[in-house]
């Protein structure tokens, strides 16, 4: 698998994430393998950075819904 200038979200939480700050997905898929539903986004730092900060509070949000 080559550079993809994409980043696909599998995950409708983090997708939804990603929207609140302003992101929108390039387009919408589904995997030919797993079926699954992805969504694009155009790869870039300010992404990276808020996919960084995804993954510090996530497990933060289900502690919290406990």
């Amino acid at each position: 698998m080559g550079n993809s200038k994409y980043f696909y979200c599998y995950s409708y939480k983090l997708m939804c994430f990603l929207k609140s700050y302003g992101f929108r997905y390039v387009f919408k898929g589904k995997n030919s393998n797993s079926k699954s539903t992805y969504y694009a986004f155009k790869k870039s730092v300010d992404l990276d950075n808020v996919i960084i900060l995804w993954n510090t509070i996530k497990y933060k949000l289900k502690e919290h819904k406990e």
